[in-house]
């Protein structure tokens, strides 16, 4: 899902320092400082020679607002290839824009995130007509323009700070109420030795920015600081330790305990769930001090991993109470891969609740887990089936791919003697509706594909089940069906989602009913063949069992350790049929009754041993 990772108002402004060189002095192979125009955003001709004398006491002042923009005129024939900008704030968004000659409107070329207050847009192609910089801001702001200049190609001077902005992933973060607390020679020692280091200065009022920004370069770091004029709350200390997901994380002593805090605060969704979604929730593996050992600890620096993400999310859900499966008198002349030679083997106890099946190409183990105190209940079906002779796809009673007819979805399992078999995406509903169907593939035939955008529930998320026993995730516009048909090993295509994990990524959302508490289905990879199939019952009466929101069905489903995971229909939709009985007890209305009629199931395995009765 495509994720806009701008800053909210509460997290650290960024801001970066002056450049004191001569930006005209180039050596063999740099590039060329070109001689533009400038014109402010009334389309006011500048004075050019303000933006190249290193000095910040000359600026342009643009209109207060939260957003500005001024144009750049190249001479003719002049190529660009780099735009160095420079301000006294920092810009949430910047974008530069090129003037389509042929129908007079400019077209983004470049956006930055973030920026900061001093970043270079480098294209990958040459500009050579008017150019336009729109810049947004996190509040209303006078901004001042220090230093513009354009480049045509070749290397950019040396002496022009290129921050990095790819800000998370860092080794290091050190966090400090005043620059005057940070230990520069440490900072220097850490990033000699290779270390990458983000750096944030949370109350700098009285200290100039660019002087902060000096004095960091200088030390070594690279990576974009961040500086706060103020820290009212942790949130900015929490937004920083996910922006930076740092292995070590530094602070002076006046930020200790809020430190403490955000670092329990980042692994929270419920906390400032905006910035869990731009940047996911981190767990800091090693907190410290200046006044401890920090070299020590920056040489014991553990491996990048989400393994403690992941185990907080199997430590959020320990409690819950299940049968043990060892009770399942599985037959002992099993193969090395746990398959049956021949024949089947059944087991159905839904008073503990367990049931397994195998058979010489499929097995599954299928638990119901209750936290009684909450309450909650949901299954968890593991599932491993031999991608050569099983698929893990669409069953219809008959041949009609893309209708009717409805039915019970224990009827339709019994009717197709489907083996495991759960809800899909229900499309149909949204075909009714007039809605954005999404990309909708059945045994290899394209149904529906995306039209046109759709900015509701679901957000059409497609999932791409393939014939090698793994399946694909996109998000919505990432991919079409036509695209998805030409690679002619995706036998089926659901459209639902979103996206709960992504390449072993855990996703949070804050919008499309995140919070809603309800009866969930949703299916993850573990490997080709191999899946995690989770359905959590809701809506019960009497104060019953109400489901999971969005947020913590994707980390039970985290648990799993899945590596890609899709949230289905769920709500009244949800059925996990298993030898044609339905375990939940959801039904129309999300009451204990009769399930949503259905005109599909996605499963795996045909059995004649399925109940008809």
């Amino acid at each position: 899902m495509k994720r806009l990772p701008r800053m909210l108002a509460l997290v650290m402004v960024l801001v970066l320092l002056p450049l004191h060189v001569s930006l005209a002095e180039t050596s063999e192979g740099s590039a060329e400082l070109l001689g533009v125009t400038y014109y402010d955003s009334d389309r006011n001709k500048v004075d050019s020679a303000q933006f190249l004398d290193g000095d910040d006491g000359t600026s342009l002042k643009l209109a207060r607002g939260e957003t500005a923009e001024m144009t750049v005129e190249l001479p003719g024939g002049a190529q660009c290839r780099s735009v160095y900008i420079r301000l006294n704030t920092c810009a949430v968004e910047a974008t530069l824009q090129e003037l389509n000659t042929d129908i007079r409107k400019y077209e983004d070329v470049l956006t930055l995130y973030d920026p900061g207050a001093e970043f270079t847009f480098k294209l990958a192609e040459p500009a050579e007509n008017k150019l336009r910089i729109r810049l947004t801001f996190s509040s209303s702001v006078y901004c001042r323009v220090l230093e513009l200049s354009c480049f045509g190609p070749g290397e950019l001077p040396d002496t022009l700070h290129d921050w990095t902005l790819d800000r998370n992933d860092v080794d290091i973060m050190i966090a400090v109420d005043s620059i005057d607390n940070i230990d520069l020679a440490l900072v220097q020692s850490l990033t000699d030795s290779g270390y990458s280091l983000a750096v944030g200065v949370m109350n700098s009022d009285a200290q100039p920015p660019a002087a902060i920004g000096d004095i960091l370069w200088d030390a070594g770091v690279r990576i974009l600081p961040g500086i706060a004029a103020t820290v009212k709350t942790v949130a900015e200390l929490l937004s920083a330790v996910r922006i930076y997901q740092p292995l070590l994380l530094v602070t002076d002593d006046a930020l200790a305990d809020a430190a403490a805090e955000a670092v329990v605060q980042a692994a929270d969704y419920h906390y400032e769930v905006d910035a869990a979604v731009l940047y996911g929730l981190w767990i800091v593996p090693e907190v410290c001090t200046l006044s401890g050992d920090v070299a020590a600890k920056a040489a014991a620096l553990p491996q990048r991993s989400d393994e403690l993400l992941m185990q907080m999310c199997v430590d959020k859900f320990a409690d819950a109470l299940s049968a043990d499966t060892a009770i399942i008198p599985y037959p002992e002349e099993r193969d090395e891969d746990g398959y049956l030679p021949e024949g089947e083997f059944v087991y159905e106890n839904p008073g503990d609740g367990l049931w397994a099946y195998l058979s010489p190409t499929l097995q599954i183990g299928i638990v119901r887990y209750t936290q009684p105190d909450v309450p909650s209940l949901w299954f968890i079906a593991d599932v491993i089936f031999d991608p050569e002779q099983e698929q893990f796809k669409q069953y219809i009673p008959g041949d009609k791919l893309f209708s009717g007819p409805y039915e019970q979805p224990d009827v339709l399992a019994q009717k197709t003697k489907l083996v495991l078999g759960i809800n899909g995406d229900f499309y149909h509903y949204r075909i009714l509706k007039d809605w954005v169907t999404g990309i909708i593939i059945r045994n290899y035939t394209l149904g529906y594909d995306l039209k046109r955008s759709w900015a509701g529930y679901p957000p059409l998320d497609t999932m791409a089940l393939r014939d090698d026993g793994s399946f694909s995730l996109y998000s919505q516009g990432e991919i079409t069906g036509d695209e998805l048909m030409a690679q002619g090993d995706v036998h089926d295509a659901l459209s639902f989602g979103p996206i709960l994990v992504r390449d072993g990524k855990l996703l949070m959302y804050s919008k499309l009913s995140w919070d809603s508490i309800d009866p969930r289905m949703g299916v993850g990879l573990i490997a080709p063949g191999h899946y995690r199939i989770i359905m959590v019952e809701g809506k019960m009466p009497d104060d019953g069992e109400q489901g999971l929101d969005l947020n913590a069905f994707a980390e039970l489903m985290y648990s799993q350790g899945v590596t890609q995971g899709f949230n289905l229909d769920g709500g009244s939709t949800a059925a996990l049929v298993f030898m044609g009985v339905k375990l939940n007890r959801t039904g129309k209305a999300t009451f204990i009754g009769s399930a949503r009629d259905e005109v599909e199931l996605f499963g795996v395995g045909i059995s004649d041993l399925v109940h008809t009765d």
